[in-house]
């Protein structure tokens, strides 16, 4: 029973929580962290170390500036996520998961 609970507790609290779309890949957006902007786009991540324009013509720059497609201009604070289409969006830290507790 012990290891029951072990194992609810587990998968409650041990699973990464990291911004996904809804088919589970995740999702595209750019995202401050450590002074740099990194750009999640199509599964691959990489610093943005130019302009990007997104589809629907947001564009992002090296700084954390945001031009909206608005003409709507906005700066991304460390830790601040921004999807492509200039939505700010609250993303969890990613959690790594412990070794399992269960003894085989």
């Amino acid at each position: 029973m012990k290891q029951i609970a072990t194992i609810i507790a587990f998968l409650a609290f041990g699973f990464s929580a990291s911004a996904q779309s809804a088919n589970g890949r995740t999702a595209d957006m750019a995202t401050m962290k450590d002074g740099k902007v990194i750009l999640t786009n199509a599964g691959t991540m990489s610093e943005l170390k130019k302009d990007f324009t997104s589809a629907n013509g947001t564009i992002f720059k090296p700084d954390g500036s945001v031009i909206l497609n608005t003409g709507v201009a906005d700066k991304l604070k460390e830790g601040q996520s921004m999807t492509l289409d200039g939505r700010k969006i609250e993303v969890a830290p990613t959690v790594e998961m412990p070794a399992s507790p269960i003894k085989k």
